[in-house]
């Protein structure tokens, strides 16, 4: 599900979920820009969005595809079997 199909099933403002996130006041163009497509989400706030949203709105759609491409890396890194060390 994209962010504002999300947020408008939970009827908020883009101002409520900006606020949620952690965006200063004021930052509701931002976040604006954001939504629409406009700017690229960073993806630190992309994460910040998976989270608050319970994985409603996954961090790989709302990055670039450059970005995705390395969250994937990370993931299958992180839920690979760590290697035995010698003489543990």
């Amino acid at each position: 599900m994209d962010i504002i199909n999300y947020r408008t099933k939970l009827g908020l403002t883009q101002e409520e979920v900006a606020g949620a996130l952690g965006f200063k006041r004021g930052s509701k163009g931002y976040f604006s820009r954001l939504e629409r497509g406009l700017e690229a989400w960073p993806l630190r706030l992309a994460l910040q969005v998976e989270r608050w949203s319970a994985g409603a709105v996954t961090a790989a759609s709302l990055v670039s595809p450059a970005d995705r491409d390395l969250l994937a890396d990370f993931v299958a890194r992180s839920r690979a079997p760590e290697p035995e060390r010698a003489g543990a």
